[in-house]
């Protein structure tokens, strides 16, 4: 078995506008829940986190590119 573990994590992108949140561009809530989860599955299955880099690209959302993150290259070590 390999010491590391590691998962690309998708962005969850906002569907709506509202004030200043436009559609396509990434929703830090939902984002950060889904990788909180990830954290603890893992280390509940021995492993700790060791790095969570972002991946940026671009997207197409109302008939435009916009440029955000898209996901997360989410890297954890076995413990012990």
């Amino acid at each position: 078995m390999y010491p590391y573990k590691v998962f690309y994590l998708d962005s969850t992108l906002l569907k709506k506008t509202s004030g200043k949140l436009y559609k396509g561009h990434m929703d830090g809530l939902a984002t950060s829940k889904n990788l909180e989860a990830l954290i603890i599955e893992q280390s509940e299955n021995g492993y700790e986190l060791v790095s969570s880099d972002p991946i940026d690209g671009t997207i197409h959302a109302a008939g435009m590119g916009i440029r955000t993150v898209v996901g997360f290259m989410v890297t954890f070590k076995k413990t012990g």
